[in-house]
């Protein structure tokens, strides 16, 4: 299952906010419709009613990202497995007129000049990791989790005066992609039952290169 987002943009913060939401059928088009609780996920649910209006109003299939992840978790219940593929541990950020740096979902639909990219910490990310398998488990007990790290690259690299030190996306990919893995490992070193790690990012950009075609 990949979320609609794409894999380059799923941060533990977005997933963990977009999972735990509180889902439900609507009695009147059964409709699974997502019951935002937090900031973060009013944001979340606005971009995608958003999209959708565009996408029908330019003729597109409109988006289901809501519904999505509304079947997804009810498809737990009858789930053995979920591999969930983590792609940044970097997020967009904006400094409001307090001056505090917020974290702005869905990153590449920012059109403020003043956003910036940032890395989460680590503690955010391991946290966002615990609710999002708190999440999955509170739909199936029982379900085994594998977490992946996928190798696609991110897009683009906001500058900002705090780390105006990276000069390349390259370089923030990097950082991203080693900072998610040691959240990861801190995470399982917590020996959550039933979660597992597999080596996708390795095996890719290790490997890869050795292989052509």
């Amino acid at each position: 299952y990949v979320h609609p987002h794409g894999e380059a943009q799923n941060s533990p913060l977005l997933n963990a906010e977009i999972f735990s939401m509180p889902y439900s059928i609507s009695l009147t088009d059964n409709a699974l419709r997502a019951s935002p609780q937090t900031p973060h996920q009013i944001a979340i649910t606005d971009y995608w009613r958003q999209q959708r209006s565009r996408d029908l109003a330019s003729g597109h299939p409109p988006t289901t990202m809501e519904e999505e992840a509304g079947i997804f978790m009810t498809r737990l219940i009858l789930s053995k497995l979920v591999i969930v593929t983590l792609g940044t541990s970097a997020g967009v950020f904006v400094d409001s007129t307090e001056g505090e740096k917020v974290w702005t979902p869905y990153n590449w639909d920012v059109k403020n000049g003043n956003a910036y990219h940032s890395l989460f910490s680590e503690d955010e990310l391991v946290s966002s990791l615990g609710r999002m398998v708190d999440s999955f488990k509170s739909a199936n007990p029982e379900i085994l989790i594998v977490f992946t790290i996928s190798p696609i690259p991110l897009r683009g690299l906001l500058r900002h005066p705090d780390t105006s030190h990276i000069q390349s996306p390259i370089e923030l990919d990097f950082l991203s992609k080693s900072k998610l893995r040691l959240a990861l490992h801190e995470f399982l070193l917590s020996s959550p039952e039933n979660v597992h790690y597999f080596p996708s990012l390795e095996i890719i950009r290790s490997l890869g290169p050795a292989f052509k075609n």
